[in-house]
């Protein structure tokens, strides 16, 4: 073999080498990046590499055939060799390597950013906070599934919610469902009927619409018309008062809800910050990760949202 061939074959080699590896690189890219910009490109990327080594393999042939290049083809295959030269001399193996694993990590962290932001979403309706700052809208509609003893839930929770009864009735403890999903209408009725309960006990009218507010949620401030909420109460004692924190249901419930992804929503100590009154009764779904921090850490989901969910979003 002359050293013209020889170098030839070495080039070949090369080529060969260069475009397999970015065919890779562009599937690994096509896989992590799908759905990211630039990503329509990269099939049109691979053709061109594809007709590259085709058109390149017909020279080759051409040249093991023994075939003569005219004078045009000579200077053609010469300019080749010499822009390849010129390649080889500008950009070394380890400038070659060190471009490929930037492309993969570049590809890596569109993959990492977009699965975050697809975790957040799929997070917002499990965060979703309703208080008095933070209205529910009227037409809130969300799939409700029964459970229990006939009540309602947002469907997304019904499994969760009834591994955990079920769980609890296997430790001896029987728990009951009084309240979850409440319409808009039914916390309306809810609510006027309280303030009319306290006007009867003596209190003023705009009294009794204060205090009304600490007891009963206001109409769109309800988290019981998410489906997420939910008042919990021993079967033996099924009264939503504070002495429920003195029964089995709620002492198991403390130990073990954030297991299957809820918190107690109003805890002892927070009333500042909720606006809702130490309510030992009431539940709510976040998923286990959020459920576990709250839990632990005895904060409210006011807290949590603010401490964790707020950071995450500036580091974004």
């Amino acid at each position: 073999m002359s050293m013209k061939d020889h170098n030839r074959r070495k080039i070949r080699v090369g080529q060969i080498a260069v475009v397999c590896i970015g065919a890779a690189l562009l599937a690994v890219g096509g896989v992590l990046a799908a759905g990211t910009p630039g990503a329509e490109a990269l099939p049109h990327l691979h053709a061109e590499a594809v007709e590259t080594v085709q058109g390149n393999d017909v020279k080759e042939a051409s040249l093991q055939r023994g075939e003569t290049d005219t004078a045009e083809d000579a200077q053609t295959a010469t300019g080749s060799e010499e822009t390849i030269s010129d390649t080889e001399k500008g950009m070394s193996y380890h400038d070659f390597q060190y471009l490929t694993e930037q492309i993969v990590e570049n590809q890596m962290e569109l993959h990492r950013e977009a699965s975050k932001e697809l975790h957040r979403q799929q997070d917002a309706w499990r965060l979703i906070l309703v208080n008095s700052t933070h209205l529910l809208d009227e037409d809130y509609a969300v799939e409700r599934t029964k459970v229990g003893n006939g009540q309602y839930v947002d469907s997304r929770i019904a499994p969760e919610l009834e591994a955990m009864l079920a769980a609890a009735k296997e430790d001896g403890v029987e728990i009951s469902i009084i309240s979850a999903y409440r319409s808009y209408d039914r916390q309306v009725n809810l609510y006027k009927n309280k303030i009319k309960r306290l006007e009867r006990q003596g209190y003023s009218k705009a009294e009794a619409n204060e205090e009304a507010g600490t007891v009963v949620a206001i109409p769109g401030m309800s988290e019981h018309a998410t489906g997420l909420a939910l008042d919990l109460a021993s079967k033996s004692y099924p009264v939503l008062e504070e002495e429920q924190e003195n029964t089995d249901a709620y002492q198991w419930l403390m130990q073990h809800c954030m297991e299957y992804g809820f918190i107690l929503r109003y805890p002892k100590d927070k009333e500042e910050i909720t606006g809702i009154i130490y309510e030992p009764w009431h539940f709510r779904y976040v998923g286990e990760e959020h459920a576990r921090i709250i839990m632990e850490q005895g904060l409210c989901l006011e807290e949590y949202l603010e401490q964790y969910i707020t950071e995450e979003e500036k580091e974004k």
